[in-house]
């Protein structure tokens, strides 16, 4: 007895005239991989030839077929059988699979083939039909041939389907066994299949899709899906088709529609490469309502995706939106938003904005980043909120207002800031000079908001070439709560420095003191100017007190604990005046005068 591979039976030779059949009991076989032999280990099969054919009946548990070639891992099943018969002829070898069978805890496959090798130079032919059930698709990369697959094929297989399962999957292969898979027709190769709980990473970079319920077909060079239900970044799928139409190519589009929380949609964009493309513009929005519908066009490159071309339209509603530190929101937003390759886009975005409605279009700014432009009313109320100064019992009506919000782009080192305008046509302020102005009169106001990383809330303004303003704000529960600023009579250029309060410097034409001195703020005029105020320096064409005017002044005004010091200096007049801070209680007004010279022809 010779040494034989383990666990084969030694076969037998019966002579039946000029022809031998051999037969083989076959229990627990093995035997190892040689050039395109496969391995093979545990078979129990029994096995009947002779030179015009033989059969291969299987019945195995515990097989594993080791196909380096072929696999990357050895195909471990729990149980095998079927039958292979093949016979010679005049027209070659014949090979013929039937009712083939191996199941795993991973899949359960069902199979049938037929191939032909002619004896001439004639290409040899297959035809396999398969039917795989209950693929566990964690594990889909043990089983992809990737002895027949591109490189590029087999990479986003790898990384893109990461788990779900395939209740039923069917292969239909026909055609000449050189010149697969068919890119150019002459055969037939298609592998459909439905999935059930699919996380499909698509894409590096891109959000994954996830629950997906899928039809997806390997047809000839091509791959295609219909995605029926899943998860989009958070947006529930209606129906979307992915297709690869050439795989060695690696063009992957997407398009489709879906559905969802207009806050998913901001974290997928966020999440995905687009991230570039709006900058900072959504990084720190908080969307606290609304939905969207959504139609998604994608081109992903799969060997660059750096040269995607990305679509992405969304029709948005109720949308509810604040950014970073800015306290007002843009409520029921809607209208349609889109994002491409290369910009954030809208035209027509309805919402309310501090009350009022507004109009709002997007677009990319030419300087870089992105900016949205608003228009809308300023009534009191709003403008009020806007400035952060309570001024309502010295404002009246509403006028007309545009105005537009910065998105830097990524990475530029610009900042987000917001700018307002309007001409105050309609509205009234009965301030005293120089901001008092009737409704009649057009008057520009513009403003400038900024918001610096400590979290405070800066603006500068300024008011139809009468003054200029800078003011910066504490965000607080109950609202912004004033900490700085300045006025600028006469010209551009305020700014905020280091004192505490309001600082008021500059020249104007005309200052009725005592009007001043009498301001009070809030919606019942609770507030006062000595709430704010820290001092102020100002040149006066033409000043007014007690009834007397005087020309050239400069005057100086401090707080004390419960009065103004006035201290002025003129031709006319030099000296202090101290000023009770409520004048309605009587406390007298004390003039301390170095020098007075009072006007003969005065009304008092």
């Amino acid at each position: 007895e010779t040494d034989q591979p383990a666990g084969q039976t030694v076969p037998d030779r019966e002579p039946t005239g000029n022809r031998h059949e051999q037969r083989a009991d076959l229990n627990g076989y093995s035997h190892e991989a040689f050039e395109s032999i496969p391995g093979i280990r545990g078979l129990t099969a029994q096995v009947r030839s002779d030179p015009q054919g033989g059969r291969f009946e299987m019945d195995s548990r515990g097989l594993t077929v080791d196909l380096p070639g072929l696999f990357r891992e050895s195909l471990e099943f729990d149980e095998a059988q079927g039958l292979v018969v093949w016979s010679r002829g005049q027209d070659g070898l014949t090979i013929i699979g039937d009712g083939l069978r191996v199941a795993n805890r991973d899949l359960g496959l069902a199979a049938g083939f037929q191939i032909r090798r002619p004896t001439g130079e004639e290409p040899g032919s297959i035809e396999l039909q398969a039917a795989l059930s209950n693929l566990d698709l964690s594990r889909i990369s043990a089983y992809l041939p990737v002895g027949i697959m591109t490189t590029n094929l087999t990479g986003w297989l790898d990384s893109a389907i990461v788990s779900g399962s395939v209740p039923m999957a069917t292969l239909d292969l026909r055609g000449p066994t050189k010149g697969f898979p068919y890119a150019d027709g002459g055969g037939v190769f298609e592998v459909s299949f439905g999935t059930r709980e699919l996380v499909l990473d698509y894409a590096r970079g891109w959000p994954q899709g996830e629950g997906i319920s899928a039809d997806l077909l390997f047809r000839g060079a091509g791959f295609s899906a219909v995605v029926r239900e899943g998860q989009l970044g958070g947006a529930a799928v209606d129906e979307v088709r992915v297709d690869i139409p050439v795989l060695r190519q690696g063009m992957l589009s997407i398009e489709g529609t879906a559905n969802g929380p207009l806050a998913a949609v901001r974290d997928y964009v966020l999440e995905s490469p687009l991230r570039s493309t709006v900058g900072t513009a959504l990084e720190d929005i908080r969307i606290e309502a609304g939905d969207a519908d959504i139609k998604v066009d994608l081109l992903l490159p799969l060997k660059d995706l750096e040269e995607r071309e990305v679509l992405i339209e969304l029709d948005i509603s109720g949308g509810h939106v604040l950014y970073g530190n800015v306290r007002n929101p843009l409520e029921d937003a809607n209208g349609r938003l889109t994002v491409d390759t290369h910009a954030v886009r809208a035209e027509g975005i309805t919402g309310v904005l501090l009350g009022e409605p507004v109009v709002v279009d997007i677009g990319p700014y030419e300087g870089g980043g992105t900016r949205a432009y608003v228009s809308g009313v300023a009534t009191r109320k709003s403008l009020v909120e806007v400035l952060g100064i309570p001024l309502d019992g010295y404002l009246e009506g509403q006028s007309r207002w545009q105005g537009f919000v910065h998105f830097p782009a990524k990475d530029s080192g610009d900042r987000f800031w917001i700018h307002f305008e309007s001409d105050l046509e309609g509205m009234a302020v009965s301030l005293p000079h120089p901001l008092e102005k009737p409704a009649a009169e057009a008057l520009p106001l513009t403003l400038d908001f900024r918001f610096p990383d400590s979290g405070l809330t800066e603006w500068t303004g300024e008011y139809g070439g009468r003054l200029s303003a800078a003011a910066r704000f504490d965000p607080t529960d109950d609202g912004l709560r004033f900490v700085a600023g300045q006025i600028l009579g006469g010209g551009s250029g305020a700014s905020i420095g280091e004192e505490a309060g309001l600082v008021i410097d500059g020249k104007v034409d005309r200052l009725p003191i005592i009007d001043w001195l009498g301001v009070r703020f809030g919606d019942q005029r609770e507030g006062e100017l000595r709430d704010l105020l820290t001092r102020i320096d100002l040149k006066v064409d033409q000043a007014y007190f007690g009834g007397q005017h005087f020309a050239d002044v400069g005057a100086r005004v401090e707080q004390l604990a419960a009065d103004w010091l006035v201290t002025v200096t003129s031709e006319t007049l030099s000296g202090t005046i101290t000023v009770p801070m409520n004048l309605s209680r009587g406390s007298p007004i004390v003039l301390a005068m170095d020098r007075l010279y009072l006007d003969d022809d005065a009304d008092d």
